[in-house]
Order: C-alpha cells, then structure tokens, then sequence
C-alpha cells in the first residue's frame, strides 16, 4: 500500500453551510491519484482513504475536483474532518497527515456520521449471527444423523 505524507488545508463549505456533508470527503491534487493508489483514476465510485495524524485516523472518499487551495503538497479536509484527527483548524500550516488507500469495509465501519455507521455495524452483527447459527444448525444435524 501506498503511503503518503502530505500536508493539510482546511476546505470552506460555499457561503459558510454546514460542514456535515463535507465530512465524509478528502480533496487531493489530480496528480496524487496515482501516487496513492497506484493506478489512473477510474469512473467509479469507492475510492476511499484512510487518513492519519498521530494516533488518530479517519476514513474519508477522495474527491479530486472542485476545490480551490489543494495543491500537489496536500490533502484539503472540512472543519470535523481536522477535528476529528486532533488537528486545531486555525494552526494547520505545520500539520502532516499520512494518506492511503482504503476499502468499503473499513470507510462504512468508521463512516464519520452515526446514522450510517450503526446500521452498518447491525447488519455485520447479524451476519456474524447468521453464520453462527447456520453452522451450529449443521453440526446438529450432523450429530443427529450419526445417532
């Protein structure tokens, strides 16, 4: 996996909205793509990242248009993004954060808003249920049939 250190910008929401929407995004410089996934950008969705700063991280989808002030040397992150990896928004000149690639799995485990990530997590419980139940129900089967 490719890991890369890149500094930080903070990414104003148009006409000073809510951030909320903009918490679930990383904006990158186009050139970075391929440096972090090692790959040409495709047309698709699900390009996900996990971001560090310390010994907190986040996991974010990568955005790579539409953003003023990302340059090549960073990553740009909203308001709770920063604040969710400890980084103090009016003091980012000298934060480093480090960037990789990601999966679905692990960007919906840690999803940054509640009513995604809990649903996610119910329905990994049950699966894990499921297949419980499902080979207890064969070893009993098992068991009855060798009586």
């Amino acid at each position: 996996m490719a890991r890369n250190t890149l500094g930080v910008t903070k990414i104003d929401p148009e006409g000073h909205q809510f951030t909320d929407k903009y918490a679930h995004y990383a904006w990158i410089h186009p050139t970075n793509y391929e440096k972090i996934f090692g790959e040409k950008r495709k047309l698709t969705n699900g390009n996900y990242v996990k971001i560090e700063h310390g010994s907190k991280r986040i996991y974010r989808v990568i955005e790579t248009t539409g953003t003023n002030g990302v340059s090549s040397r960073t990553v740009g992150l909203s308001y709770n993004s920063l604040c969710d990896l400890g980084i103090d928004p009016r003091k980012i000149n000298s934060a480093k954060v480090t960037i990789s690639p990601s999966c679905t799995y692990n960007f919906l485990r840690h999803h940054p808003d509640e009513a995604q990530k809990l649903p996610y997590r119910i329905a990994l419980f049950s699966l894990c249920v499921g297949i419980l139940s499902l080979a207890l129900g064969v070893i009993c089967l098992v068991i009855t049939m060798m009586s």
